[in-house]
């Protein structure tokens, strides 16, 4: 258009330079103005002045266009380095997830491991309390037949007429006395040697199961110094995980920064404006009887949660909506009575984090619908973004309030199923004249940050919160 322009405005030129020249005050053209003079400079049959005047608007357009080539060439240059770096941090993040993995398969490996080894240290400990009890009872026996033999000592010794045990055990006093201990010692050999024989049996079989109590608790102590290793490896890749998933964020929250930056210089002008504006003119009689709605309707319907709130996300990037989270295939519903002004349906239900799928519509943004609609006799855009595939329902569409328009995806820069949604205010002008004036592009005269048009602070276009909205 601006080309054929131009050769119009030559064309007109080659006239001039046959009129005389006509000395006019020098006009200051800018992108407000530059509309005005470029209808009045292409009508024809102009006078001296007007001559005069587009002499100078030719100047400035052939200046502006060589200022908006250079500036074309910064932005691409821009854009180019956005989506290198980018693609390097979501690598980073891709590597960092990898590696994560690798140390949650790792702890996993070693849990299991402890689990083992804390159930051999509670079969040892069982073996070991049985030992114990097992010397209690064997010690019990050896007690009693001390006991017994003490007491057979004790009969026999009152058999040789001794009244001191003491005096039997060391030894007699006279020759006689002792004749009498060595028929005692002869009986107790002769009576009591299966008693003495079975009590060295227990003590030697106490003494085994000792020795074997010392080794069950040698081996219950390596278990446990071995799970306390293992205990220590598992807390360490713990550690790890904390500072690799704090680097993921670190990576992620870098991306988010960047995505609403990314998405102002990708999302230029509809492709599809003037199929768009054609629609409008011929549902122009439709458009003009759609009723204003009373109150926002919610857009969706079925149950969510809000995974991400407007101007910011919680790691600081710059978020412009509120997130929905929800199931994919939720009924996503328009929130007013109006028309579907742009419907977006090119990428896959699943995208992830960094996918820049969303054209013909908003770079980034997935499977989109853009819906008009007149609240309480004012005008807004409704922006659904990362809709299901084949969900959308087509351009051009009059829907009323709650007419189900599209479905919960994660499609486009998405990392799990949600709907972004968004509000701008555009003003008080019927949905048709804004649908047919609509200029393509994606911020809808609110700009792409927080701090440039909220509604809280700038009359339309401006951007709302859907919290305050909704008061959620």
């Amino acid at each position: 258009m601006k080309k054929f322009l131009m050769l119009m405005l030559s064309f007109c030129f080659v006239i001039i330079i046959f009129q005389p020249i006509q000395i006019v005050d020098a006009i200051e053209f800018n992108e407000e103005n530059e509309s005005e003079y470029l209808a009045m400079c292409t009508m024809g049959d102009l006078n001296e002045d007007q001559t005069a005047v587009c002499a100078q608007f030719q100047t400035w357009l052939s200046s502006q266009s060589s200022a908006k080539q250079d500036s074309y060439n910064q932005l691409k240059d821009k854009i180019a380095e956005m989506k290198a770096n980018l693609s390097y941090y979501l690598s980073q993040i891709q590597n960092i997830d990898s590696q994560i993995r690798q140390i949650e398969e790792e702890v996993n490996k070693i849990e299991a491991q402890i689990a083992e080894i804390e159930e051999k240290i509670q079969e040892k400990q069982k073996e070991i309390d049985q030992k114990e009890e097992e010397i209690k009872v064997k010690e019990e026996e050896i007690a009693n037949l001390k006991e017994k033999i003490r007491d057979r000592m004790i009969e026999n010794q009152k058999a040789v007429h001794s009244n001191s045990f003491l005096s039997f055990l060391m030894g007699a006093s006279d020759f006689s006395k002792l004749s009498r201990i060595i028929k005692a010692i002869e009986d107790i050999t002769n009576y009591d040697d299966r008693l003495i024989t079975e009590l060295n049996e227990m003590i030697n079989r106490l003494n085994e199961i000792i020795e074997e109590l010392n080794l069950a608790k040698e081996e219950l102590a390596t278990m446990q110094e071995e799970l306390q290793k293992q205990k220590d490896e598992v807390e360490e890749k713990k550690a790890q995980l904390v500072i690799k998933r704090a680097e993921v964020i670190a990576a992620k929250t870098i991306v988010e920064q960047q995505e609403a930056d990314l998405e102002a210089q990708l999302a230029t002008i509809a492709a599809d404006l003037d199929s768009t504006k054609d629609m409008m003119k011929q549902l122009a009689d439709a458009l003009n009887n759609i009723p204003s709605s009373n109150g926002f309707t919610s857009p969706v319907s079925g149950r969510w949660y809000k995974s991400a709130g407007t101007w910011a996300y919680a790691s600081g990037g710059t978020h412009l909506g509120m997130d929905f989270a929800a199931s994919i295939g939720t009924p996503v519903v328009a929130v007013g009575n109006g028309v579907i002004l742009g419907s977006y349906n090119a990428c896959p239900t699943t995208g992830g984090l960094g996918n820049r799928c969303g054209y013909p519509g908003s770079a980034m943004g997935g499977n989109q619908i853009y819906l008009v609609t007149n609240v309480n006799g004012t005008t807004y855009v409704a922006k659904y973004c990362h809709l299901q595939k084949d969900s959308p329902i087509a351009k051009g569409t009059i829907v009323n309030a709650g007419d189900v328009i599209a479905a919960v995806g994660s499609s486009g820069n998405s990392s799990g199923p949600h709907l972004h949604f968004e509000i701008i205010k555009v003003g008080t002008m019927s949905i048709y004249d804004y649908a047919e004036s609509w200029n393509g592009t994606f911020d809808f005269g609110a700009g792409w940050s927080s701090a440039n048009r909220p509604c809280s602070s700038y009359s339309a276009p401006c951007r709302m919160r859907p919290e305050d909205v909704y008061g959620y």
